[in-house]
């Protein structure tokens, strides 16, 4: 049962499998935060949203993902939006996307948290 693991997904179940990875991965870091019901429609957690969704997506250039109805689906399941605060959130969400404010996190960024991470486990 355990070589069951190594039997890839294709096409639309990749499309979903990865969806449901990022929904799941975006609602436990937002829950993580305190008091996070009272930041709704706050632009630096829909930022967050869309980071965690683009960077996530990167690996998979060939999936055909609505991001920014992934970023809503999520946010949805969290805080159950209003027809008004939807349109609130799509003028955040496009005032984001047309100021480059989402953004991939750069490899330079990832080489110095792993060599900081790699020092703590190592010296202390």
């Amino acid at each position: 049962m355990d070589s069951l693991i190594y039997v890839d997904f294709k096409k639309t179940l990749l499309t979903a499998d990865v969806e449901k990875q990022l929904q799941t991965v975006i609602e436990e870091r937002i829950k993580s935060l305190p008091n996070y019901l009272e930041h709704r429609l706050n632009p630096e957690l829909i930022l967050l949203a869309c980071n965690l969704i683009e960077n996530g997506c990167k690996d998979n250039k060939k999936l055909k993902l609505n991001k920014k109805a992934l970023c809503l689906k999520v946010l949805q399941s969290i805080f159950t939006y209003s027809p008004v605060e939807i349109k609130q959130f799509e003028t955040i969400l496009e005032f984001l996307h047309l100021n480059d404010k989402i953004k991939l996190v750069g490899l330079k960024k990832k080489v110095l948290i792993i060599a900081k991470d790699w020092i703590k486990r190592k010296f202390l």
